[in-house]
């Protein structure tokens, strides 16, 4: 017998992501203070966070090895510490693009990337749009504003 979709039953779209992001965000309501600690030094250093994750926990006196301070960052924040990473690394420069005028290169040197290609594939990849394309789209904002 055909049985109806789980957004079918609950009379609609809105009702099924609700319930959806309820069950996802249930998932750790406290964090454990040696993630607290990770996430504090990740968004100081970006750049840093996925070179040695070994040297990571010892220059912040963890007493947790490599693998579980990964295990213990996934399951507190839903993503990969390395995952974290970027999405601080890519913030720092979404923000520079918006404020500044440096040129993308110098940006993605200073937000840890090796080259403005490289920021530019990872931009994409979050933002939908090219370094350029979100420069323009918010200068001409900021024109309208």
């Amino acid at each position: 017998m055909y049985k109806r979709t789980a957004v079918q039953r609950m009379d609609s779209v809105i009702h099924y992501f609700d319930r959806l992001m309820r069950k996802s965000a249930s998932r750790c309501t406290t964090l454990d203070w040696r993630v607290t600690k990770i996430k504090e030094y990740v968004a100081a250093h970006p750049e840093k966070a996925e070179s040695n994750l070994r040297t990571l926990c010892k220059e912040l006196r963890l007493p947790v090895s490599p693998r579980q301070a990964r295990r213990l960052f996934r399951n507190a924040a839903g993503i990969s510490i390395s995952e974290y990473a970027e999405i601080m690394r890519l913030s720092i420069a979404a923000e520079q693009l918006r404020t500044t005028d440096a040129p993308i290169k110098a940006i993605a040197t200073e937000a840890g990337y090796y080259s403005a290609a490289n920021l530019a594939r990872c931009f994409r990849k979050l933002f939908m749009l090219s370094p350029v394309e979100f420069r323009t789209l918010h200068r001409h904002a900021r024109v309208r504003a």
